[in-house]
This record gives structure tokens, sequence and C-alpha cells, in this order.
């Protein structure tokens, strides 16, 4: 729940007030989910945002810089605009979010039992707005972590236990599952680095080298433009990557702070100074000849405890009653599961992800 207070003055003689902006709201013919909301003469601004401000009007006094009142003995229904442009102001609260599917390494406790819980981890943006661009100078944690701080998410931190949390086929057409609490347009990237060492941090630079495209598209950037919910974004894996532990990662960039662009355009969600949301995920990414011609049971559709617990109980009952060449047959159609590393802890199947685990 957000709460928020704004003083807000009823003025009863406005006639030494200055002439308002003036302002309209148009949906972005050429972005999903962008806003652009123009403001005087001001060119608008997009990449989600919701407001722009404009040039002040000439007859702004000194005694009233950024007056909103018009100059004129009945013009005091004027205020209901103000009061709807602060409204609109005050509706913008902090967004939060975390990636569910593949689950990202603070939330693999939602979808499998056994794992540390992170109750925080729709909180994992750097730290806060402040903290990494008035402190830290826009420096973040690979996984989202303060970048100062102990970074629980990156290697040797009490999440990143290298636990595979969902198996893919090469060039396989995935979907990631997106959570947010709250939201304020601002876009999705997703990038991936085949790392294949647990026990070391991953660099962002190797992410940045792999950034992936929406299916279909040439593009890297998702919308989400229906607010709070549950998303799902179809995603194109590369046909060139397998890896026994691959690092997806989630950026999350939202539009809620006022910012200005190098050309000195301001508004609500431009610049670079943005809260920003970071996830990684473990995950494997199989050849498709190494676990069968089927793509739609790879290896992720079984927990890894289970490899263990059905090839000893097969492998003795049938040595004593059959022929020793029927041994060697069952062992191998169990094989495809043994290939997930053996920190895999999960006890149920990433099938049963259920979304009212989602919180």
């Amino acid at each position: 729940m957000f709460v928020n207070c704004a003083d807000v003055a009823i003025v009863g003689d406005v006639s030494s007030v200055a002439e308002p902006f003036t302002s309209s709201t148009i949906e972005s013919p050429n972005t999903p989910g962008t806003l652009t909301t123009t403001t005087g003469d001001s060119k608008g601004c997009s990449n989600g945002v919701l407001m722009c401000h404009g040039t002040p009007p000439d007859d702004v006094t000194e005694e009233r810089p950024q007056s909103l009142y018009k100059t004129s003995q009945d013009s005091r229904m004027d205020v209901l605009p103000v009061v709807m442009i602060l409204a609109s102001l005050l509706a913008v609260g902090e967004p939060h979010g975390y990636m569910i599917d593949p689950p990202q390494r603070s939330s693999m406790w939602r979808v499998y039992p056994g794992f540390t819980p992170n109750y925080n981890d729709m909180e994992l943006f750097c730290g806060g707005v402040s903290k990494q661009w008035e402190e830290l100078d826009g420096k973040c944690g690979v996984c989202g972590d303060a970048f100062d701080g102990i970074r629980e998410n990156e290697a040797g931190g009490i999440y990143a236990t290298g636990t595979i949390g969902r198996n893919y086929t090469r060039g396989q057409v995935i979907k990631a599952g997106i959570q947010l609490t709250t939201s304020h347009l601002g876009n999705f990237e997703f990038k991936i680095c085949p790392h294949n060492n647990p026990t070391v941090p991953v660099s962002q630079e190797c992410l940045d080298d792999h950034r992936l495209n929406l299916a279909g598209t040439d593009e890297h950037h998702f919308y989400p433009n229906r607010g709070s919910g549950y998303y799902e974004v179809d995603l194109q894996l590369p046909q060139d990557m397998v890896c026994s532990q691959c690092i997806l990662q989630w950026r999350y960039v939202a539009g809620n702070s006022w910012g200005c662009t190098d050309d000195n355009d301001c508004c609500l969600g431009c610049g670079a100074k943005q809260e920003t949301f970071v996830n990684c995920a473990d995950i494997a990414i199989f050849d498709q000849s190494e676990i069968g011609s089927s793509t739609s049971a790879p290896p992720t559709q079984q927990p890894p405890t289970q490899a263990p617990t059905q090839a000893p109980t097969q492998a003795p009952t049938q040595a004593p009653t059959q022929a020793p060449t029927q041994a060697p047959t069952q062992a191998p159609t169990q094989a495809p599961t043994t290939r997930q590393p053996t920190t895999q802890a999960p006890t149920q199947a990433p099938t049963a992800l259920s979304l009212s685990a989602v919180t």
C-alpha cells in the first residue's frame, strides 16, 4: 500500500497568477505500452513515461515562477486541472517485481521447497534509486544487489547455490515469467551468459554480449503496459549456445522517476537515472541430440532427485530374474535426467509451477 500527502492551495484572488501550461496525453503509435504527454511546447517523451514538462510561459512572474493558475478573475475552476495533475503524480508508487520463470536465485523458494527464502525478492533494485545514482554513479550488482553491499545473489552468496532452475534446448523459444507487484511502465530486457562455473561471479560484459531477442522480432525490449500482474515474455534462445550452467539476467528499468535526457528534455521516466531491478536465474541449455528427439519433454520436466532414486531400484530387481542384457537397457532410459548438476535440490517438477504461489 502506498500513501501520499500533498499541500494544495485554493486561491481566492487569482488576478496576479500566471497562465497555466496546456497538457494532452496521447498513446505512442510506435512503441506498445508507451504513453507520451506533451505540456506547453515540450517535444514529449517516450520510454514508457507518464508526463513531460515544457517551456514555461513568457508571463511567468518572478514572484510566482512555477504557478499553474490563470490570470483572470473567473479562473477558479482551473484549480481542477491542477488537482488532477497532482493526483497523477501521487499515483506514482514504487515498482516492485521479480522473475519467477525461470525462478531467479532469490525466488527459488517460491517454486521448490527447501531453498532459503528471501521475502524481499521483489526488491533487488541495486540498493534503491538514490543509492544507485546519487552515491554509486549508476553502479549495480550484476544480479540486483547494491554494488557496495553484500552480493547475496552472486557466486558465494546465500541465494547463489548454482542450482539449475530450468533446462532448455538450444534455439528454443522460451517463456519468461515476470511478476510485477507494482508497475510504472519502463521496459524489460533479457541477457544470457554461458558461464558454466557457479563458483565464480558472472561478468556483466558476458551478459551484454548475448542480449536475447523477443521471439520472432529483432527487438530487445518488452514494455509492460498492463500495470501490475504476471507477464509472459517469449524469448528466442541462441541457436549456437549450449551450457551446463547459463545465467539468464532480467533487467527492468522503470519509468517512475523525474529525469532529463542529454537534450535537456525533462519528464517522468526520462534519462538514465531510473529505478532498476536486476535478477539472475541459473538455467541449462542442451543440444537436442543429448535429450532425444522430443522437444516436449526435455530433462527439465523431471526433478533432479528422481535420477538417483529410479536407476538403483530397477537394475537390482531385473538382474537376478532376467538375462544380463536386460539390465543395461533399463538404465539408459533414465540417463537424460542425470545430466543435471548434482547441486540440484528441487523436489517438485518445474511444470508444477503455480501462479498462486507468486505473491
